[in-house]
């Protein structure tokens, strides 16, 4: 039984993917457990991945395991959990996607997980913090881009845009990690403009602006970047961005924690890593 029941292609988007892999500058371990530096607003100053082995012992990998991450990772995840299926034949692995700080909330309330993976790390503290997880490692990073639409039809090119009265954009909610990164590339550049709505989730900024409902939103590289053939995307400099790095740890209470752990390690692998670069995400060598 559980223990508890409370508590993103264009010439654009690629350099300002260049830019978030070089700040996820290759770095050694410094400890399984280890998680990157973080200003007050939870925003990673550096990417410090903490590489991993191939996973071994795959005879004792076996089971169904429950993976929450990101709303970011989806399609990351979906192709890392594949490879783990075709690596570890009978193994399943099931991936739920959301806010991070809904996916902290759901593991806490007691909902069934085996792997919990979030878009930055004061979200990730959280779950520790409650006892919810084991402890923490940094397996990947993003940076934040403006999204427009299909050919940038109200030629917005940057940030100061945002406070055009011409331009309707939008924001994920304060309380997710896209939110307050959002709201800090805006502080950072000085941007007086506020957004006329707030989003659930990374996601749901990317949906308002492909149906037209928003002319901009500011989102990960890396969802800007799946979306390349329908949309547009405005660099920010490196000056006024962020970084922000992704924790995955194993849930306290995992029903299948041998197998749970075996998933992190592939997911913090070179295979792994490869995956995940292959999506766009920065994985702390340069050049990658």
């Amino acid at each position: 039984m559980r223990r508890r029941a409370t508590s993103f292609a264009t010439a654009a988007s690629t350099l300002v993917l260049l830019v978030a892999v070089t700040a996820c500058g290759s770095v050694a371990d410094s400890g399984a457990g280890a998680t990157s530096p973080r200003s007050a607003a939870g925003t990673a100053t550096t990417c410090n991945p903490s590489p991993s082995a191939a996973p071994s012992g795959s005879r004792q990998v076996a089971g169904h395991i429950r993976v929450l991450a990101a709303a970011s990772l989806t399609g990351a995840f979906g192709d890392l959990a594949a490879a783990f299926e075709r690596a570890h034949p009978g193994v399943t692995v099931s991936p739920s996607f959301g806010a991070s700080s809904g996916l902290v909330a759901r593991i806490h309330e007691g909902a069934p997980a085996d792997v919990l993976a979030t878009a930055d790390t004061a979200t990730m503290d959280d779950a520790v913090r409650n006892g919810d997880v084991e402890t923490p490692s940094t397996f990947t990073c993003n940076t934040m881009t403006i999204l427009t639409a299909k050919g940038n039809p109200l030629h917005i090119e940057g940030l100061a845009d945002l406070a055009r009265s011409d331009v309707r954009f939008t924001l994920c909610a304060e309380p997710v990690p896209c939110g307050h990164l959002g709201r800090e590339v805006l502080d950072r550049a000085g941007i007086d403009a506020e957004p006329v709505g707030f989003e659930a989730n990374v996601e749901a900024v990317v949906a308002k602006v492909l149906s037209g409902e928003v002319d901009a939103g500011i989102v990960y590289v890396t969802d800007a970047r799946a979306v390349a053939h329908d949309a547009s995307s405005v660099p920010i400099p490196a000056a006024t961005n962020v970084v922000t790095s992704y924790p995955i740890a194993v849930a306290t209470d995992a029903d299948r924690p041998r197998t749970a752990r075996a998933f992190v390690a592939f997911v913090r692998s070179p295979a792994g890593q490869r995956i995940l670069a292959s999506h766009g995400f920065g994985t702390g060598t340069h050049g990658r």
